[in-house]
């Protein structure tokens, strides 16, 4: 469970030769010959890193005698030591510790030994100038002795044996589930110290390697930078790419060096911050070894440690360590607040008032600015700038909460669906999957994606990954969940559905249903139009119409309970006095209103639902049942999509299924045409199965006979019309639906 070392000798530093001063031809000097010190060796140590988490670090325990391992280095969480000021010509024992955070040690590795050099160097002759006082020299010096040079040792010195690893006698230890269970050994058992272990790593690391010479010389190398605690400087953990730094804790940043490190030098978003000359190297100083608190700005940050061989970042460079971060504050406060970036673009304020800050916070991509004009209602300018990347990665900060997120998308590039697709997740969980702007809405134009989530880090993350081009994001809107919400560029869903159609007595009577879901109650208002439609040059209307709303149970809600006369403030077109408005507050489920004329009388007329509150609930369906006829008589369904963002619908002509319910006189083969605001016919469909028969079906909303119509559309905000007719000129009762599915 514990890791081996290696050892590695460091060689004998090569005396540099030093040439003699000139002396005097007359007389000579003589050359007294001084032996040159074997100076003081290392060796260099390697493991494997321990698999148990609860290591915090190592510590190397050596000595010239296997029980007597009394000098102990701590090199921290790294798995690499420099064991410096050993003897020459003398054998070392070393082992490793690792320990926790309490500092307690597991039992030692396997013992590893080496012996160091040896060898003496040939002596420099060291010359003692005893010149005459009498005799002058002449104007030609006799020639320079030249020292003897040293040879400097091999990688391998043949006189050196190579360490053997023997296995460690002290039994291994298996780690327990609980940090307060001592550890279990697999033969006999070792005595518990006086504060509980953490458990040592459940197998054995092998050696590095044979143990090689370290060269005393060479590029500064750092092995990492560290989190440490302040003013206590004890490690924490590795500080690595994608670190969340949180000001609430009390910490900074050391650089742990490797070998030939005398100073290091820390630069913040490419500005100079730190120069250290002493270990610890840490990135605000740390005088008499109290480590200083880091404090750096919220947001995003790139930070450079570089090693150097000499001080005050002086001699050779080595190669730098370079971490991205971001820094947040998750200290207790008393308000969320809200977030809107402009993705790849300036700041910007929209007509609401609202103020989107210039792009931050965010790792990888390329920003993009278009020209192009963007349809859909909203903040259209958003659209035109955008962070665009195979990978996009936004980490804000926030206060932990719950959060609304929107996202913001338009296609700016591509024409044609398939050329951009990629996936979105924020907070860790998918919301988006094969998310293809184009295939939903075409080029140039506005979509809106809004996603509740949870944040207990202080960070939101949200990450775009694309499996076809690059991903692309226009606009983020952060708004907590708890908070009043800001005015929406738009309503979204359907604001409005009516159906147009003859009214008559009996079974053809015009009957409306429409849903309401969400969980809160929804203000609607409903009208019945007759004798307007006069002035729109319509024929044979119905003069005095007359509406009755029912709840889910078929009971009537009579005026003066939910219902009132007028239209409650409503904006709307003034019409005839004989036509019917109410406005109803109604609580989540199925409505229907039966419009009739009064006194039995007969004609054309348009029933209307609109959705008027301000709540997250919707009218999500309606279904209208008339009689269709031929020209004028045939049954017209209308409705509004509203928001800045596409809906997704489902339109259906039900006819030959009503004969099933008792409907006498049904409408045995309707047809399907649905028309944009324009007059504009987009689709139209004869029987159900014939086009979209698979995506029908997995709606779960598929019509009941193979002879029924139904069209699936996403569609962008606006008007649209669907209109049931009989094949052929045929007539009978017929069912227009239009269910809104989302967007």
């Amino acid at each position: 469970p514990t890791p081996k070392p290696t050892a590695t000798p460091a060689p004998t530093p090569t005396p540099t030769p030093q040439p003699s001063p000139t002396p005097t031809p007359t007389p000579k000097p003589t050359a007294t010959p001084t032996p040159t010190p074997i100076p003081l060796q290392s060796v260099a140590l390697a493991w494997v890193a321990s698999v148990d988490s609860s290591v915090t670090g190592y510590r190397v325990h050596y000595g010239t005698a296997t029980g007597a391992l009394t000098r102990v280095l701590d090199v921290r969480k790294v798995t690499t030591a420099i064991v410096p000021n050993l003897s020459a010509t003398t054998t070392y024992f070393f082992a490793v510790h690792s320990y926790n955070a309490a500092g307690t040690e597991s039992r030692p590795s396997n013992v590893v030994s080496y012996k160091t050099a040896g060898s003496t160097p040939s002596p420099t002759p060291t010359p003692t100038a005893t010149p005459s006082a009498t005799p002058k020299p002449t104007a030609s010096p006799s020639p320079t002795p030249r020292p003897t040079a040293t040879p400097t040792p091999t990688a391998t010195p043949s006189a050196t044996p190579k360490p053997t690893v023997s296995p460690s006698p002290t039994p291994r230890t298996t780690a327990t589930p609980t940090p307060t269970a001592s550890p279990k050994p697999t033969s006999s058992p070792t005595p518990n110290p006086t504060a509980t272990p953490k458990p040592s790593p459940t197998a054995t690391p092998t050696p590095a390697g044979t143990p090689r010479p370290t060269p005393t010389a060479g590029l500064p190398t750092l092995s990492a930078m560290i989190m440490v605690t302040a003013p206590g400087g004890t490690a924490v953990g590795p500080f690595h790419t994608g670190y969340v730094y949180d000001l609430k804790k009390s910490l900074s940043v050391r650089a742990d060096p490797r070998a030939n490190v005398d100073s290091v030098t820390f630069k913040l978003d490419g500005a100079l911050l730190q120069t250290e000359n002493i270990r610890p190297y840490c990135v605000v100083g740390d005088p008499n070894n109290s480590v200083n608190r880091w404090k750096p700005a919220l947001g995003s940050h790139v930070l450079v440690a570089t090693p150097y061989s000499a001080i005050d970042g002086g001699g050779t460079a080595g190669t730098p360590v370079t971490v991205r971060f971001t820094v947040v504050d998750t200290a207790p406060t008393t308000k969320q607040s809200i977030v809107r970036i402009n993705c790849g673009g300036p700041a910007f304020t929209d007509k609401l008032d609202h103020v989107w800050a210039a792009d931050r916070a965010f790792a990888g991509g390329t920003a993009g600015a278009y020209t192009q004009t963007v349809s859909g209602p909203g903040q259209l300018p958003l659209y035109q700038t955008q962070r665009h990347g195979p990978t996009l990665t936004y980490q804000i900060p926030v206060i932990n909460g719950d959060y609304d997120v929107a996202l913001r998308f338009a296609e700016m590039y591509w024409s044609a669906p398939g050329k951009r697709v990629f996936n979105v997740a924020v907070e860790g969980k998918p919301v988006l999957s094969h998310f293809d702007i184009y295939a939903l809405v075409g080029r140039y134009a506005a979509v809106k994606r809004s996603f509740r989530v949870s944040v207990t880090d202080g960070v939101l993350n949200i990450v775009t990954d694309a499996s076809v081009d690059q991903a692309t994001l226009a606009a983020i809107e952060i708004v907590p969940a708890d908070s009043e919400a800001p005015q929406p560029d738009s309503k979204s869903g359907l604001l409005n559905v009516s159906t147009r159609a003859h009214v008559g007595t009996g079974e053809n009577v015009l009957i409306g249903g429409f849903i309401i879901t969400g969980d809160a109650p929804k203000k609607v208002l409903i009208r019945a139009i007759g004798p307007s439609l006069l002035k729109a040059g319509v024929t044979g209307v119905l003069l005095n119409p007359v509406v009755h709303l029912h709840d889910s149970a078929g009971k009537l809600i009579p005026f003066g309970q939910k219902l009132q006369r007028g239209s409650g403030g409503i904006d709307l077109p003034a019409s005839d006095p004989r036509e019917p408005v109410m406005v109803a507050t109604l609580d989540p489920g199925n409505y229907t209103v039966v419009l009739s004329g009064r006194n039995d009388t007969a004609g054309v007329a348009v029933l209307e639902v609109y959705d008027v509150g301000t709540d997250a609930s919707h009218v999500a369906a309606i279904s209208t049942r008339g009689k269709v006829g031929t020209g004028d008589n045939v049954l017209i369904g209308g409705f509004i999509i509203g928001g800045d963002e596409p809906g997704h619908v489902i339109v259906r002509a039900v006819g030959p299924s009503l004969s099933k319910n008792g409907i006498a006189g049904a409408l045995q083969d309707p047809t399907l045409d649905l028309y944009d605001r324009d007059g504009t016919l987009i689709f139209a469909n004869d029987n159900w199965r014939n086009n979209q028969e698979r995506q029908l079906t997995n709606s779960g909303i598929a019509p009941q006979d193979n002879r029924e119509a139904a069209i699936a559309a996403t569609l962008a905000p606006g008007n649209y019309t669907a209109v049931v007719r009989g094949r052929h000129e045929s007539t009978g009762v017929g069912l227009v639906e239009v269910y809104f599915t989302g967007q």
